[in-house]
Parts: structure tokens; C-alpha cells; sequence
């Protein structure tokens, strides 16, 4: 997405300079129009890229809010629950959920997580009686039902995210085709025109078109885009 986004930033300082100069072009419709399709084009392609990093960006920070809640309640939930093997003389499940702990510690992913939190879930509805004496009430098996069903929850929503990233991400390669071709085989040779009309115009024009991708500084690089 880095490059994506320095080729972009490209197109956006153009579409801006354009705007700046709106003026200038309104004088020839043709190349008006031109200029009026390019910045529709940055627009659209700047709602997309919206699409794509906005909706990433508040998954992952629901998810860790979700992870870190879940794993504050599995660490007691894991110690009253090795306590009812214990108990109850099963050893496999002790093995398992001894297993288990040492998954937590080494701090799981949020499948992991909910595969822990399930197991759990599965042991105590076996062993209802047990559970409650060991400390299980009926709130807490919610909370942890609920933190397993939301936790789960997220993940299948980061899977839809993803899908509907990598449709936005073609959108995103192709506009970005566009807007590429669009300057080189049009409006490259518009702006040839306002060399002698509109210096600074062009000047600018100019350099941002010769900027090497993610400099940020104005020197003349023999760079297109």
C-alpha cells in the first residue's frame, strides 16, 4: 500500500494545483474538461484508499480491546478449570488445559485465543455441577461466552474486510492506471500549451510530475510516474 499511496500523493498535489489554477483552464472547455475528469478520478481514487485503510484500521484496534479482554478472563478461568480436573481425576484434560496455559502465556493470537476460551466453555457445560463449585457462576460463563462469541465475531469481520480490500485494491490499480495514462497521452501535452501563458503554472506542473515518488523535497528528478 506504501507505493500505492506515494503515487497517489502525486496525483493529489497535481489535482490540487490544478484546482489552484481552475481559472486558467476555464477559458478552453476541452481542456477544462480535462482537467475536471483528472480531479474527479483523485477524488474517487482518495474515497477508495478511505475504504481500504479506515475499516483495517478499526478492526485491529476492536480486536486487540477484544484479545486483551479475553485473555484477563481465561487466566483465572484456566486455574479453576485445571483445579476441576483435578478433582474430577481427569488427567487428559488436565494435560490440555496445562497446555493451554502455556499457550496464553506466549500471548496468542485471537484463534487461539477463542479455541482456549471454547475448550473451556465445552468442559464446564459437561460438568455443570463441578463448574459451580469450582467457582463458575452463571455470570461468569456469560461473560466468557460472550468475549469467545465477539472474539470470533471480529475475526469473521476482518475476512470480509480482507475480501472487500482486495476488490478495492484492483479498483485502486486500475484508477491508478488511469490517472497514469490520462497525464502522459493528455494532459502532459495540454499543459505544453501554458508554458508561455501560464509560467508558473507549468513550472509547477513540471516539477511535480518530474519528483521522484515519495520525496519530499522539490528537486528535478528524470522520473515519470
Amino acid at each position: 500500500m506504501n507505493k500505492i499511496n506515494n503515487n497517489f500523493e502525486k496525483h493529489r498535489q497535481i489535482a490540487m494545483l490544478f484546482t489552484e489554477y481552475a481559472a486558467a483552464f476555464s477559458a478552453i472547455t476541452i481542456d477544462n474538461s480535462k482537467v475536471a475528469t483528472y480531479i474527479t478520478k483523485v477524488n474517487e481514487m482518495n474515497d477508495l484508499l478511505l475504504e481500504v485503510v479506515v475499516p483495517l484500521n478499526i478492526i485491529i484496534k476492536q480486536r486487540s480491546v477484544l484479545n486483551a479482554q479475553l485473555r484477563e478472563e481465561l487466566y483465572p478461568a484456566l486455574g479453576r478449570v485445571i483445579n476441576m480436573t483435578k478433582a474430577l481425576n481427569d488427567v487428559t484434560m488436565k494435560n490440555t488445559f496445562l497446555y493451554f496455559s502455556k499457550e496464553l502465556q506466549q500471548k496468542p493470537n485471537h484463534q487461539k485465543l477463542n479455541n482456549i476460551a471454547v475448550g473451556i466453555l465445552d468442559y464446564l457445560i459437561q460438568h455443570e455441577a463441578e463448574a459451580l463449585a469450582a467457582g463458575f457462576t452463571v455470570e461468569r460463563i456469560e461473560k466468557l461466552q460472550q468475549l469467545s462469541v465477539e472474539t470470533q465475531g471480529s475475526r469473521q469481520g476482518a475476512n470480509v474486510s480482507s475480501s472487500l480490500r482486495r476488490v478495492a485494491r484492483n479498483r485502486i490499480r486500475l484508477n491508478t492506471s488511469h490517472l497514469n495514462k490520462m497525464l502522459r497521452y493528455e494532459i502532459d501535452w495540454m499543459m505544453a500549451d501554458y508554458k508561455d501563458s501560464e509560467p508558473v503554472l507549468h513550472e509547477r506542473y513540471r516539477m511535480l510530475r518530474q519528483r521522484r515518488k515519495g520525496s519530499k523535497s522539490n528537486t528535478i528528478m528524470q522520473t515519470d510516474l
